[in-house]
């Protein structure tokens, strides 16, 4: 049985709770704002190299999508589009939001299949392709030495 997240969804009251910003450019989050979906489901892999970054998103409960990006400078996962966004976030470490993304991410990474590069001359839809794939792996692995978990 998959464990659900520990965080509960952040009501807008709540928010604010969830967010640290204590410390200017520096804001943590250390819980879900949104829901995500179950199965686990990666739908995105984004590889912004102008900006040295990799950004992920995972299917919402709500039928969104909920942004996550590796820090271009230490690669850690955060919360975002990317660093530069009003949204960004580092993720609390040692939270128990940061073991649930990170145990939400592993399971949807085993999940997630790829496509060859002739699948879109047959048809097929695919959430990202191998190269894609190789690097999430790549940064996800790099992030997981940023945990406490």
């Amino acid at each position: 049985m998959k464990a659900k997240p520990s965080g509960a969804p952040a009501a807008k009251d709540t928010r604010d709770s969830l967010l640290d910003t204590r410390v200017p450019g520096f804001t943590t989050l250390s819980g879900w704002l949104t829901p995500p979906h179950f199965p686990e489901e990666i739908s995105g892999i984004w590889v912004y190299r102008a900006g040295g970054h990799v950004g992920v998103t995972v299917k919402a409960q709500d039928g969104g999508e909920i942004p996550f990006f590796f820090d271009s400078q230490l690669g850690r996962l955060c919360y975002g589009e990317n660093e530069h966004a009003d949204n960004a976030a580092f993720i609390q470490r040692g939270s128990a939001f940061e073991a649930d993304v990170f145990a939400y991410l592993t399971a949807a990474r085993q999940r997630l299949s790829t496509c060859s590069p002739d699948a879109s001359e047959a048809g097929t839809t695919c959430a990202v392709t191998p190269s894609e794939l190789e690097i999430f792996d790549r940064y996800f692995h790099q992030a997981k030495a940023f945990t406490a978990c």
